[in-house]
């Protein structure tokens, strides 16, 4: 039987880890100033940026990958699915379709603004 409050705190930890990732994304950490001003148009103009998050194929936490990809799909974001084979299965049995393999997806990191392990 799961503890209430363990439940409970870990949810806390993982809104936390994901606001976190969401000022960093927003900030523009580690841009010029010329990237900045264009993030800022891009964001203005209803641009999706792209997240990349990497699940392994067997044996992942669901929860993991849901959670933080609903936060970011429900802020603009766009997000890209990736493992080792195009179809992952969770811990406890869930299918996940994968948007493209991990090499696909690591010849082609520049695209992401963010990249997230589960």
């Amino acid at each position: 039987m799961i503890n209430k409050n363990n439940k409970n705190s870990r949810m806390r930890n993982y809104n936390i880890v994901i606001l976190i990732l969401l000022m960093f994304l927003i900030s523009g950490c580690g841009h010029s100033v010329n990237d900045k001003q264009t993030s800022q148009q891009g964001v203005q103009q209803g641009m999706k940026y792209k997240i990349l998050m990497i699940i392994a194929p067997k044996n992942f936490r669901y929860e993991e990958l849901a959670i933080p990809k609903n936060i970011f799909e429900n802020n603009n974001f766009k997000v890209d699915i990736a493992s080792t084979s195009k179809t992952a299965v969770s811990m406890f049995g869930k299918s996940v379709d994968v948007d493209l393999l991990l090499e696909e997806a690591l010849e082609n990191l520049s695209k992401y603004k963010a990249v997230v392990l589960v």
